[in-house]
């Protein structure tokens, strides 16, 4: 079973520091 969550989060590095989280994937 696929879930279709939208994708928010942008990775600019392979840190986790680097990566912009546009929104939060569980806020409802």
């Amino acid at each position: 079973e696929v879930t279709e969550i939208p994708i928010d989060i942008i990775s600019t590095g392979p840190e986790r520091t680097e990566t912009i989280i546009l929104r939060h994937p569980f806020d409802s």
